[in-house]
């Protein structure tokens, strides 16, 4: 799917980051959805849709730029996290430094081999020149000079990695927060939102990557997680992407924000019955035919049959039919748009796909029917 066909691409323009609120707002002032005649109550639909999903948005944006944190700010926060995970670093510092004359240079190369994060060496060496700047009669590092901590934190800024690096500080207390929510490591998380930013993949995938990385119970959380460190990121004192990237990472960010809705619909949907208890395994099975129907709406039948035969292949023919019944409630609510990037073609498509699981219904009923009066 390419992601220039949602109105997101609109912000790609914007003049600077602060225009991307300004575009988001007016999208949702006039949210509407132009397609081809005799799809109105559809287009209405979508409309609404996306004025709900550009309210999550722009609330997720005020919220990070009430009160955007500076990196010295974030690595006071962050100081006690990271020390705690390496208790003897500040000893093994000073040891390295009492060793023989420190260069930036040689503190920067000495300490990623103690940290293997980058950002773990920005939020440490900021913390560590915000504590020679506030406590000088009680220094910690008294062998290294401040200028050296700011010429390695310099050099580290004009790496390779200086991109992912802006992201993780700016993201740091929000990464904190979901880590102790979705039970994660800070590390795992941060290198997630680091792959959104630099990976340049289609938002299913990374929808899919997220479950596979974190589990399927935690999908909607990463999701939040991802919206929640953009907004942070682009209302940053440093943000780490131009206006433009940002505009393409909005757009992928509200895409797989409507891949959620679906997700949330159709799982709604399947656990309505009473055929198939909700457990890990079998929501995965669902889920993995939910991206399958999206990603091969011609193989509809196919798939349906196999899951159907996954599911309930030692059930009666009328609890198969309830089952089919049942897919098909949970497919026809589904905005369209997520099918196919042109909203006719996705209309025709979607369209497709629930006449092929109603002719599965009929076929069922009309084997069921065969077999109570001849069998």
């Amino acid at each position: 799917m390419a992601l220039e066909s949602l109105p997101m691409a609109r912000v790609r323009s914007a003049g600077g980051i602060g225009d991307l609120s300004t575009a988001l707002v007016k999208m949702q002032d006039d949210a509407e959805m132009k397609v081809e005649k005799g799809s109105f109550s559809i287009a209405m639909t979508m409309a609404d849709d996306m004025s709900a999903l550009l309210s999550s948005f722009l609330q997720n944006n005020r919220a990070a730029k009430a009160k955007p944190s500076s990196p010295e700010s974030i690595a006071e926060d962050c100081e006690a996290s990271i020390k705690e995970k390496t208790p003897n670093c500040v000893v093994k510092i000073n040891d390295f430094a009492k060793a023989g004359a420190t260069t930036a240079k040689q503190l920067l190369n000495y300490l990623h081999q103690l940290f293997a994060d980058p950002t773990e060496i920005a939020l440490l060496l900021h913390a560590f020149i915000l504590m020679k700047k506030k406590k000088k009669e009680d220094d910690e590092l008294p062998d290294i000079s401040s200028d050296i901590l700011e010429s390695a934190l310099e050099n580290l800024m004009k790496g390779p990695d200086r991109k992912i690096i802006k992201a993780g500080i700016n993201s740091a207390n929000t990464t904190k927060k979901f880590s102790l929510q979705l039970k994660q490591n800070e590390k795992s998380l941060r290198k997630a939102y680091e792959g959104f930013i630099t990976q340049n993949l289609d938002p299913l995938e990374i929808y899919q990557m997220s479950i596979e990385k974190f589990g399927i119970e935690n999908r909607y959380a990463v999701l939040d997680y991802y919206s929640q460190a953009l907004h942070c990121d682009i209302n940053s004192y440093d943000p780490s992407c131009s206006s433009l990237e940002f505009g393409t990472l909005l757009e992928a960010n509200f895409r797989m924000n409507i891949l959620r809705s679906a997700d949330q619909m159709f799982m709604s949907k399947m656990n309505e019955g009473e055929y198939l208890p909700s457990t890990n395994e079998k929501d995965f099975r669902l889920l993995d035919f939910f991206f399958h129907i999206i990603l091969q709406p011609d193989e509809a039948k196919n798939l349906t049959i196999e899951l159907i035969n996954n599911c309930m292949r030692y059930y009666a023919g009328s609890d198969k039919i309830n089952f089919a019944q049942q897919i098909y409630s949970a497919i026809k609510p589904l905005p369209f748009a997520i099918f196919a990037d042109d909203l006719a073609d996705a209309e025709k498509i979607k369209m497709n796909v629930e006449n092929t699981l109603a002719m599965i219904i009929d076929g069922f009923a009309r084997f069921t029917h065969i077999g109570r009066t001849y069998g």
